[in-house]
């Protein structure tokens, strides 16, 4: 079966906002793998004669909004605005177990695993580490088993939602990196982390231009089966 391609949610002379499918690499990694995002959007730029200049990454298993630059002065303009955290960013995420607040903020410190290779963790020590901030808010919960959040990050490090929600004990669905040993009754084939929407300073414009991805069918039927399971509960 041909996995999913990439959609175009907004493209101008300067900017590409594309909505990624799970599955797909940012830019190819050490180890070479290719047929990534990159290569699919210089594919689809080579026309045109320019190339896809990235700006950030989302993980291979979440899915949603991406921005792309079209020439290396925007790239260099969006990047700047990433660095300071400037872009309006909201992602969906289906998490084991109900949060204690149903909205707050999360605050930690943030450092390479050194017992796994690319894995991020809390550091113990809060003068150690990488500021990680988020916003959170629920939407929905099914019972005490799961509950669909909005994400909102402050910062953009590693990993930063998965690690922090799971540090709290609330993983995300899917999530096999960072859920620990516990047995959850709830399974997914990935992640179920996407990146809803985004909204940046047009490079050359200066205005505000945002997209919105539509959560992606397996997110929706696995919310679909947990309504069911609730529903059927009530009977």
């Amino acid at each position: 079966m041909a996995r999913e391609k990439p959609t175009i949610l907004h493209e101008d002379s300067a900017l590409l906002l594309v909505n990624k499918p799970a599955g797909w690499l940012t830019v190819p990694t050490p180890k070479g793998e290719r047929d990534t995002l990159r290569d699919w959007a210089d594919d689809y730029l080579r026309s045109s004669g320019t190339k896809a200049y990235m700006v950030h990454r989302l993980d291979r298993e979440t899915s949603g909004v991406l921005a792309i630059a079209k020439k290396a002065k925007a790239q260099q303009a969006l990047e700047q605005q990433f660095r300071t955290h400037e872009p309006g960013r909201t992602y969906l995420a289906l998490v084991h177990g109900t949060m204690a607040q149903k909205k707050g903020r999360l605050v930690h410190n943030l450092m390479p695993d050194p017992r796994r290779k690319g894995a991020v963790m809390v550091s113990r020590n809060r003068n150690f580490g990488q500021h990680a901030a988020l916003r959170y808010a629920t939407l929905e919960e099914f019972g005490e088993e799961a509950a669909l959040l909005e994400i909102a990050p402050e910062t953009g490090r590693t990993n930063q939602i998965r690690v922090q929600l799971a540090h709290e004990g609330h993983p995300i669905v899917g999530d096999r990196k960072y859920t620990k040993a516990r047995k959850w009754r709830l399974q997914a084939r990935r992640t179920l982390l996407h990146a809803a929407s985004l909204s940046v300073a047009h490079p050359d414009t200066k205005k505000q231009v945002s997209a919105k991805a539509p959560l992606p069918a397996d997110f929706e039927e696995a919310l679909a089966t947990l309504r069911g399971e609730l529903k059927g509960g009530e009977d």
